[in-house]
């Protein structure tokens, strides 16, 4: 999961950005795609969806990162005394 989750919101922002850039190139026409939403519209639901996976990412994490930084200055506060 360390290595898979990064990876993807990797992914997850540079096909956004991908996407921004091309609907700015476009001159922001309001396009429609088959299934009637717009692009604005498909952009939001992506957005939407990468603040939640960044939202479970720093659920993940955070607590490996705390009990990390929280050992090692109990670990070289401990050193120094």
């Amino acid at each position: 999961m360390f290595n898979f989750l990064p990876l993807l919101a990797f992914s997850a922002f540079a096909n956004w950005n991908a996407r921004i850039y091309a609907l700015s190139v476009k001159g922001g026409v309001f396009m429609r795609t088959a299934q009637g939403l717009t692009l604005y519209d498909i952009l939001f639901k992506d957005h939407g969806a990468i603040l939640d996976l960044l939202e479970g990412m720093d659920h993940m994490f955070s607590l490996n990162m705390e009990a990390y930084y929280g050992l090692s200055v109990s670990f070289y506060s401990a050193c120094y005394l």
